[in-house]
């Protein structure tokens, strides 16, 4: 009935195949307060608590980066549970996956993490980082920062 993403489409299924109406999705939600005497934050405090990334643009040469995400498929699909649509997403544990894969029009690595906690949140990192850290055409400086709060 209702679908997400990380750029903030709300995508929702009443009474139709789906569609994507920020409008909609404000008013449904509007709704579904107007219907309830909780405070606006109790409403999804039961959700579980997922660390993320947003996304990851890592700069690489454009000759290279197809190359080279060709090489971290070959080198993961076998490792890990894996998903080879337009790049990689791996699995390294039930709740806790990597995608990487190449931006089509621009020179970079488009890489993030998820993970339920944080030790599974830093396994996958430290798994990505210590198998781009082999390409130095692969700028790092944006994944190397990155922690969790």
């Amino acid at each position: 009935m209702l679908a997400g993403e990380v750029s903030g489409h709300m995508f929702l299924k009443e009474n139709y195949f789906g569609y994507d109406d920020a409008t909609f999705a404000a008013l449904k939600i509007l709704e579904i307060f107007s219907k309830t005497k909780e405070l606006f934050s109790t409403l999804l405090s039961d959700l579980p608590k997922i660390y993320s990334t947003p996304e990851l643009k890592l700069p690489c040469a454009d000759e290279r980066k197809f190359v080279i995400v060709s090489e971290i498929i070959n080198y993961f699909k076998d490792k890990y549970q894996s998903i080879l649509v337009d790049g990689i997403r791996l699995m390294l544990k039930p709740d806790a996956w990597a995608l990487i894969r190449c931006s089509n029009t621009n020179p970079y690595l488009t890489v993030r993490f998820e993970a339920r906690n944080k030790s599974d949140f830093n396994l996958v990192k430290g798994v990505v980082a210590n198998k781009l850290r082999e390409y130095p055409e692969i700028d790092l400086r944006e994944l190397i920062k990155l922690s969790i709060r």
